[in-house]
């Protein structure tokens, strides 16, 4: 290196090639002495990044002796912050996304690089984008990851997205400027449906079970059909029966007093089956709560019987005295016109 009269500039010389690019003390290099006898450089080059972690020759102050550091890379003594992450790879399956990287080329001359990814949804036009819901899925996390590796899941079908990955190390949030990048642009694919959230019972008996539930969150298309597996908790899902339903409603017959039933459901559109919701518990009848609630409901279908046959003797009583009243109208009318042309023709 040689120092500049006036001035606190060095200049690069490597194997006596001349660079004419000058560094100054805030770029990154230090001088421990001002003397300039001994001298210690970082080895971060901002310009020249294939000078990175070499070993050189300094050519010290005009003086024509060279001095070396014994054949070993040059300490670095003021760290900074990586540059971006390098060779980024996306893997685009339906409505996930793995997304690969190397490392930076410069660490800052630091071994503490992790990564951040800043997820935004975008129009079809790109012109403008939004950070992410809070809904999408990084495995095994969003930030601080030390693996050049990430899986995106729960995005929206059909849509644009762009992902940065950020490098950062231990002096990051120290420096003024944000992270280094790459981003990277994907679509993703056409979808299945996304789960169903849940399901209720609308009615049991020791026989059968009725269901109901809504539709999913991102049916990502018209959803063509749901299909419903069950089986008895005290078994297992490889022991599952299969019924479908064309609506969001569905009867399951056919199963055994008082058991305890487990049921998921899932739904489809052209692009397939969704997956599976959570597994819920429901439970048939006994013939002893069977009875129980039959005898709940006697009183009302005492009474609703009750009111039945009363409303049918009231209709039965009304169609009567209409057809009374139907039939003296008529007596009436014909009388009349009897006794008419009996008048007329008297005279």
């Amino acid at each position: 290196m040689v120092k500049e009269h006036g001035s606190d500039r060095l200049q690069l010389a490597l194997q006596g090639e001349k660079r004419d690019s000058f560094f100054s003390e805030e770029a990154g290099w230090r001088r421990r002495d001002s003397s300039f006898s001994n001298i210690r450089l970082s080895y971060k080059v901002p310009s020249f990044p294939e000078f990175c972690n070499k070993t050189f020759p300094l050519l010290l102050d005009g003086n024509s002796h060279k001095q070396l550091f014994g054949g070993k890379k040059l300490p670095s003594l003021s760290p900074s912050v990586p540059s971006g992450p390098r060779n980024v790879i996306s893997i685009v399956n339906e409505t996930s996304i793995i997304l690969e990287w190397h490392p930076p080329r410069e660490t800052g001359g630091r071994d503490d690089v992790t990564y951040n990814i800043i997820c935004k949804k975008c129009r079809a036009d790109r012109r403008s984008c939004s950070r992410c819901d809070d809904n999408v899925e990084f495995v095994p996390r969003q930030l601080g990851l030390t693996e050049c590796r990430v899986s995106i899941s729960s995005l929206w079908a059909h849509t644009p997205y762009t992902f940065d990955i950020q490098a950062i190390n231990g002096v990051s949030s120290k420096s003024p400027f944000p992270p280094q990048h790459v981003s990277v642009n994907i679509t993703t694919n056409q979808a299945a449906p996304s789960t169903v959230p849940i399901m209720h019972q609308v009615s049991a008996t020791m026989r059968s079970i009725t269901l109901s539930w809504p539709q999913p969150e991102q049916p990502n298309g018209i959803i063509l059909d749901y299909e419903i597996r069950y089986y008895e908790k005290e078994h297992n899902e490889f022991n599952s029966s299969m019924a479908r339903s064309q609506t969001n409603t569905a009867r399951i017959d056919g199963l055994r007093p008082g058991m305890v039933y487990v049921v998921q459901v899932r739904a489809r559109t052209v692009a397939g089956y969704g997956k599976f919701s959570g597994k819920m518990c429901f439970q048939t009848l006994t013939d002893d709560d069977y009875k129980s609630e039959l005898r709940e409901q006697l009183p009302l279908i005492a009474g609703s019987a009750a009111a039945g046959v009363v409303f049918v003797v009231s209709l039965v009583a009304i169609s009567i005295v209409c057809s009374r009243k139907r039939a003296y109208s008529k007596e009436a009318v014909y009388s009349d016109k009897l006794q008419h042309y009996s008048t007329g023709r008297g005279e």
